[in-house]
């Protein structure tokens, strides 16, 4: 029978007591948690009344969502004269980050498609090829998740 060695290290449970009194670790799931909120379609307005139900100020709410939304759109941050966004450069950052995900997406998924055809066209008699599924799944649903984004910010 193996009996472990004595650990004089913390316990999961005193690391998870850590993490929840580290400030990084607490904005890292904050910010996962915004991330989440985008992809199921979630609304910016209604994320920060979330982060607001748990706890959060208003302002504190704002910066997270925008800092967030500003990461996935992969390019420079909208600027207002207060640091804040309104609510149309909010939307206009959400329709970006839509275009993102369905240029990538397609992109996914033209390659492929592409690659999928190519090993397709030259089986021999008896041989096998390749079907890039996952890329073309992949790409399928971050085209879709950017189409919904863009629609979402245009309504």
């Amino acid at each position: 029978m193996f009996i472990p060695p004595n650990v004089s290290g913390p316990t999961p449970r005193e690391i998870e007591e850590q993490k929840a009194h580290d400030p990084q670790c607490q904005a890292q799931a904050l910010g996962q948690y915004v991330v989440d909120c985008l992809n199921h379609h979630s609304k910016p307005a209604d994320i920060r009344a979330s982060l607001v139900a748990k706890g959060l100020t208003e302002s504190e709410a704002k910066t997270i969502v925008q800092q967030v939304m500003q990461s996935q759109a992969g390019g420079q941050p909208f600027e207002s004269p207060a640091g804040m966004l309104n609510a149309e450069e909010e939307l206009a950052l959400l329709a970006a980050v839509g275009r993102r995900n369905m240029a990538i997406g397609g992109l996914f998924f033209v390659i492929g498609a592409f690659v999928t055809l190519l090993s397709l066209g030259n089986m021999t008699a008896g041989g096998g090829g390749v079907i890039a599924w996952g890329a073309i799944v992949f790409g399928g649903i971050q085209f879709f998740r950017g189409l919904a984004q863009l629609n979402q910010a245009r309504s």
